[in-house]
Order: C-alpha cells, then structure tokens, then sequence
C-alpha cells in the first residue's frame, strides 16, 4: 500500500465532500432523522438560524472535507479504482472505525440505541456514497 499525499486527484476530494454534505443536510434534515437525533441526545431540534452559526457552517464544511480527503488517501493506497470498489473501502472504514466509535458510546457512555442507529446510519451511507464517487473518479 503506498499512500500518495502529493498527486490526490482533488476534484474527487471535493466532490466526495459534497456529497458528503449533501448526505448529511439530509439525513439530519428534520423530516428525516434531525428531530429524532436531537432529543436523543436531550436538545431541541435545529432551526435554520441554529445551523446559519459559524461553528455549525464550518463543521458542514471542514468535516466531510477532511473525510473525503483521508478516505481518497486510503482509496488510492489500496488501489481501489471503481465506484463499487470506492464503496465497499468506505463500507470497511465505516465498519472498522465510525461504526465501533459509536457503538462504544452506545456502550460506555450511556448514548440511547435511537442515537447509535441515527449516528451510525449517517456514518454508514456517507462514507459509502463518498468512497463510491471517489472510486468512480479516481484518488
């Protein structure tokens, strides 16, 4: 495996980091899962002015582009070079890290079984749709 810092094909970064985003506007959007995850964790739900807060606009941003960049790194040093390829290597980092994040603190720190499948759903269907286009399109 040679992870190639230097020669990323970053038009699959961004795009995957898009996707990424779009994945999670949503899945935490309020009709779909967003009303659930909040009182799981004992919170309101979000408005639109909640999300407009520089914090919550530079994690939208900063966040799934920080994935998209790390999973291309992994994507590309195992020579993953098609869409089911890229998915199946987002499914494994899921799998191996996100889904065992959660499921420690569904474990350890008491989270309810609502905010696993929530947490660990979007974790899941990001890092597959962001693995499957930067498969697609090359790291």
């Amino acid at each position: 495996m040679v992870l190639e810092f230097t020669t990323l094909n970053w038009v699959a970064v961004i795009a995957a980091a898009i996707a990424g985003g779009v994945v999670g506007a949503i899945w935490y959007s309020p009709p779909l899962f967003g009303n659930r995850w909040a009182i799981s964790v004992g919170g309101k739900p979000m408005t639109m002015s909640d999300m407009m807060v520089p914090k919550v606009l530079v994690g939208a941003i900063v966040m799934p582009l920080l994935m998209a960049y790390v999973l291309t790194l992994l994507i590309g040093g195992v020579g993953a070079t098609s869409l089911v390829n890229g998915a199946i290597v987002g499914f494994l980092a899921w799998l191996g890290f996100s889904a065992m994040t959660a499921l420690n603190a569904f474990v350890y720190d008491g989270r309810s079984s609502t905010w696993l499948m929530i947490t660990a759903g979007y974790s899941l269907v990001t890092l597959v749709v962001m693995g499957a286009v930067i498969g697609y399109l090359g790291a």
